[in-house]
């Protein structure tokens, strides 16, 4: 709309100067009555003055005709104007309202992720740590006692809520066959879960005692069968968030250690 103002301001005042051009020029010139006629100028017959006022009527008129007209397409041009001003400014509102939703809906959706990542920066992330495998055996070196035992460390920037801790031990032979049941499962070794984790802290461990496994352990630890643990965690962050997670490790004799491995065994 702003672009039309100073056209239309120039063209009200142009057509303003011929109208009233117009007007000097040509009223004085037939309209000036006694004043306007010359001096000793011959007089003539009511019926003459007659047809030279009709004459003169009929000019003015046809002259007011041609201003009327031109006034007329003064008022068009400017309702173009006027229109093609509104069209316009309608789309630049439009297009303007489309483009502050985007930036909007971009400003939302940076805030998400700028909420997601310092929410994943400041969650607690717990992971079982220092999984061991103990054997005790007498002087002649039979096993009497297997002890399996894990602990837990917040490696997050924020406090966990330890709420459910279990262990599950299970015992298979190296080439296991599909659906084959494992020599010995455990099941759930549950352990008391209530206790806070601090970041960066570790607590632990939680161990058991498995009479059980002192069958195999001489095998296990020649590695002719494979000892495989699961721990199984579920945890609170201080927005009362539930996080769980289970992994299965498996017994590497030769760097006594647990190991990344595979499920051995399912609970269903």
């Amino acid at each position: 709309m702003r672009r039309f103002r100073v056209p239309e301001i120039v063209f009200g005042f142009l057509l303003a100067t011929i109208f009233w051009v117009a007007v000097a020029i040509i009223y004085p010139k037939y309209y000036g009555g006694e004043n306007g006629s010359k001096k000793g100028a011959p007089q003539i017959s009511i019926q003459e003055a007659e047809v030279e006022t009709n004459r003169r009527i009929a000019d003015y008129n046809r002259t007011l005709d041609l201003l009327t007209a031109l006034l007329v397409g003064a008022n068009l041009a400017l309702w173009w104007a006027t229109w093609r001003g509104g069209v316009r400014q309608s789309r630049d509102m439009r297009l303007g309202t489309m483009a502050a939703r985007r930036s909007a809906n971009a400003a939302v959706r940076a805030a998400e992720n700028a909420e997601k990542a310092l929410h994943s920066l400041e969650v607690p992330h717990v992971y079982p740590v220092e999984l061991k495998f103990s054997i005790f055996e007498d002087p002649h070196h039979v096993p009497l006692i297997a002890i399996v035992s894990a602990s837990l460390k917040n490696f997050g920037r924020s406090p966990a809520f330890l709420k459910e801790l279990y262990l599950i031990v299970a015992v298979t032979r190296l080439e296991r066959k599909v659906g084959e049941r494992p020599l010995f499962h455990s099941g759930r070794i549950p352990f008391m879960a209530d206790d806070i984790i601090g970041d960066k802290e570790t607590i632990g461990p939680f161990e058991k005692n498995i009479p059980e496994l002192v069958p195999y352990c001489n095998q296990i630890r020649d590695g002719s069968l494979r000892l495989g643990l699961l721990v199984n965690h579920r945890i609170d962050d201080a927005l009362k968030d539930t996080f769980g997670r289970g992994a299965w490790y498996v017994w590497n004799p030769k760097r006594q250690k647990f190991v990344a491995g595979v499920q051995l065994w399912s609970e269903n």
